[in-house]
């Protein structure tokens, strides 16, 4: 019998059958799956949503203490109202004013920014993206003596409860802020209308007519992209009672009208006092289902002919020619290309082994060739890491003297000079700083090349360390008229490494970030724990870096194309070096990045383990 009937007998009858079988097995019994997949799905929606609900709030915490950061903040409650110098105040209370009326434009979700005194009375607040003087007295309030509990850095989220001017439902983020000596100053605070917060979620689609709400402990639909529905009172249904107990889950019930049979998730948010619903009607659920299947089976049908007839008509031609040149192709595959390719009659299967055995010629050629060159470039390369070595070593006594006797010149210690004549000499001397500095560069990317840079490895904590970073960088960042936020999941845990190594990558990545990112921008610092490492990320809003640079953008000397690069660039060493220190610490680091919308260089650090 011909091995295309034996491929057709042996292995394509059993296997359609087989495939048969299941499918129809599928079709009996698939509905029960079908609904607990659907069950799990619209969870997993309901989770998602939370997911994004706890980001918005993440990045509203963020926007509060890039708020409570700023200088004159800082200025307005610790210098000039605290010694009564009420002009000043008044003028710095101004531009306060200015800048949180910028981030009530651009934030829309928030309903009010204040800053509010230890006694309660607020000293500024933005309503509804409009400037109120009322100062209202918020003592009494149970999110304010919350949030005067909290420790330094500490954020609180208020439960839901009414505004106190509008009086519609919203939370609040707040946190204290204090003076240089750590005593408390005040409270800042965002207040964040749900429904207006929530929009763009609860307008999400759920299928064709499902939908997303939000109910509040009492049952009441506080939220919902029909706006008719906020109001309702929904605590008689099964998936309200069992939310507002704390648990999570799915069920199947009518809709708030009792019309309408529905599929709904639910589980408690992050935020006191408001709960997530997910529904999606089951005529939708059961309606994909059933086209599921009645595709899946057209699909069954059609692939089972077509594989049929083809493997029938293929198999005899082909089978024992490709047996060969699959044998031929392990053969040169595991390295060996002395033996020829067979070659069977002027067809395909002739000219593609012709082809093969002319591959391995070239193949044979190009690794013979290939071996010299590499044992040459090895060569070169010691020779070029040597050079680099020495020549660094040897410039740097020179240059010692140099600087010595420029500075001895410029001081007049050696005879008189005119301005003109110690300008020139401070050019200089600052050259030489430079090249000295580039000079310790390249030492350090040849140690590292070699791997014997030193390091002091020790337990570190990150919340410490970014804080060591900002206070390094603020500056900076500001002269080029940047702001600058951090994001960190809270607590982190510990990492291990070299103190200062580390620090010289952040300097390094965020000077880059500077340099390159034109106008007024924003540097992020991010940090997450993630399975065993600390991964840190730097972004920017800045010029970005093309696909075609992103494999380049760690090699040494490497410049791109930019203008701005090409103008604020150095030597092109920095991001070698910020690679070799992470990859020695055991990490990685990669770099993310968008033309004219960003970078983001993020990097790992292994977590600290005791007696590791």
């Amino acid at each position: 019998m011909k091995i295309a009937r034996k491929l057709l007998l042996y292995i394509l009858v059993p296997l359609i059958t087989s495939l048969l079988i299941l499918n129809i097995a599928f079709y009996l019994y698939s509905m029960a799956f079908l609904k607990e997949k659907a069950s799990l799905m619209l969870l997993s929606q309901a989770k998602e949503i939370s997911n994004e609900i706890r980001y918005y709030v993440q990045r509203s915490k963020g926007d509060l203490s890039i708020l409570l950061i700023n200088r004159m903040v800082m200025d307005y409650y610790f210098v000039y109202s605290a010694l009564g110098l009420s002009d000043y105040a008044e003028e710095v209370r101004f531009k306060i004013e200015t800048d949180f009326l910028r981030t009530a434009e651009e934030k829309g979700e928030y309903a009010a920014i204040r800053l509010i005194k230890l006694d309660g009375i607020s000293a500024i607040d933005i309503i509804d993206q409009k400037i109120d003087y009322h100062h209202f007295d918020f003592s009494k309030e149970a999110w304010f003596q919350n949030t005067l509990s909290l420790g330094k850095g500490k954020t609180y989220i208020s439960p839901l409860h009414l505004s106190k001017e509008r009086k519609r439902p919203q939370v609040s983020i707040s946190r204290l802020y204090y003076n240089g000596v750590g005593r408390k100053q005040g409270v800042g605070s965002l207040h964040i209308c749900v429904n207006k917060f929530f929009r763009k979620i609860l307008e999400r689609p759920i299928g064709e007519n499902g939908y997303t709400y939000l109910a509040d402990k009492d049952g009441i639909i506080v939220a919902h992209k029909d706006r008719t529905k906020i109001g309702l009172n929904v605590k008689g249904l099964e998936s309200t009672k069992n939310v507002l107990a704390g648990q999570s889950g799915t069920i199947t019930e009518r809709d708030e009208n009792n019309k309408i049979l529905m599929k709904k998730a639910y589980l408690p948010l992050e935020i006191e006092g408001l709960y997530l619903i997910v529904a999606q009607p089951m005529s939708e659920i059961t309606a994909f289902g059933k086209r599921q299947q009645l595709l899946n089976l057209i699909f069954l049908i059609a692939t089972v002919f077509l594989v049929s007839i083809i493997s029938y008509i293929v198999a005899g031609r082909f089978t024992k020619p490709l047996s060969e040149l699959e044998a031929s192709a392990t053969t040169i595959g595991l390295g060996n290309l002395d033996k020829q390719v067979p070659r069977s009659g002027n067809d395909e299967i002739g000219s593609l082994a012709k082809t093969l055995d002319l591959m391995r010629l070239n193949l044979k050629d190009s690794m013979t060739r290939l071996e010299k060159a590499n044992e040459e470039l090895h060569e070169l390369d010691q020779l070029k890491s040597m050079f680099v070595s020495t020549a660094s070593h040897e410039l740097r006594t020179p240059l010692t003297a140099i600087k010595a006797y420029v500075e001895l010149i410029k001081d007049g210690d050696l005879g008189p000079i005119n301005e003109q004549q110690r300008d020139k000499l401070e050019i200089a001397n600052q050259n030489i700083d430079r090249l000295v500095s580039l000079i310790g560069v390249l030492l350090d990317l040849a140690r590292i090349e070699a791997k014997k840079l030193e390091f002091r490895m020790e337990r570190l904590e990150p919340a410490k360390l970014i804080d060591e970073v900002i206070r390094l960088v603020e500056e900076m960042v500001h002269s080029f008229g940047h702001q600058l936020q951090v994001l960190a999941d809270e607590p982190l845990p510990s990492i291990q490494g070299d103190h200062d190594r580390i620090l010289r990558v952040f300097e390094n990545l965020i000077g880059n970030a500077v340099k390159y990112t034109p106008g007024q921008g924003i540097i992020s610092i991010e940090a997450r724990p993630s399975e065993g490492f600390v991964r840190f990320a730097v972004k920017d809003t800045g010029i970005g870096i093309s696909s075609q640079e992103i494999p380049h953008i760690f090699d040494r000397f490497y410049h791109g194309d930019h203008p701005l690069v090409k103008k604020r660039g150095g030597a092109g060493l920095g991001l070698a070096i910020v690679k070799g220190i992470v990859e020695a610490h055991g990490g990685e680091i990669w770099v993310e990045s968008e033309v004219d919308k960003g970078s983001a260089f993020s990097f790992t650090l292994p977590v600290f383990r005791n007696g590791k």
